[in-house]
């Protein structure tokens, strides 16, 4: 553990690490704010269409790194996102999607389409390439039973960050569950999640 430096033993005098602070009794809390929406339409039995924003942090929390002397606030970060869904025929859809997220003077914008299709009533299987903006490729391979999805996904760099993973990319897991725990909000919901 030697290799390990914690805030305590930053010394803001300096900006250096001293390994000689104590580390008992280190903690600090924020009050995180986020909201969100999602708007659903359903055109027609073959088209969907949905939407969202979200801002996350929208008290702008201070970071703990540094003393009372400085101001140093976590921007908000928002997000909008869209998609929609196109019943290629009655076992196949065609699933674009954009989202775009900002925060402080970072952007960043993912484009992509997926395929689904119904293996039966219950199962649905997923397939599709997004990119991220001069930065990654990513494909991605999922399943949804009922309602729990799961996802598998694979990013390889195509900006100069290709260098520092020496062309590797990185794998993704994503389990998700859909719907509402029975009975804590409604016995029958209005309109469900959108689709993968």
């Amino acid at each position: 553990f030697t290799k390990l430096f914690f805030e305590s033993q930053f010394d803001q005098a300096t900006g250096q690490f001293s390994g000689t602070s104590p580390l008992a009794g280190n903690g600090f809390g924020n009050l995180a704010l986020n909201l969100g929406t999602l708007v659903t339409y359903h055109a027609s039995e073959k088209f969907d269409v949905f939407g969202g924003l979200a801002g996350f942090n929208m008290m702008s929390p201070k970071e703990s790194f540094f003393t009372s002397a400085y101001d140093n606030r976590l921007g908000m970060r928002s997000t909008i996102h869209l998609g929609a869904r196109y019943a290629l025929s009655d076992k196949v859809d065609l699933l674009p999607t954009f989202l775009m997220m900002g925060q402080s003077k970072n952007r960043e914008m993912n484009i992509g389409t997926a395929f689904g299709y119904k293996v039966n009533p219950d199962f649905n299987f997923y397939a599709g390439g997004y990119m991220r903006a001069k930065d990654a490729m990513m494909a991605m391979v999922g399943g949804e039973y009922k309602k729990v999805r799961l996802g598998l996904s694979y990013d390889i760099n195509t900006s100069t960050l290709r260098d520092a993973s020496n062309g590797k990319g990185a794998f993704e897991l994503s389990l998700v569950y859909i719907g509402l725990i029975e009975g804590s909000v409604m016995e029958a919901p209005i309109m469900w999640c959108p689709r993968f």
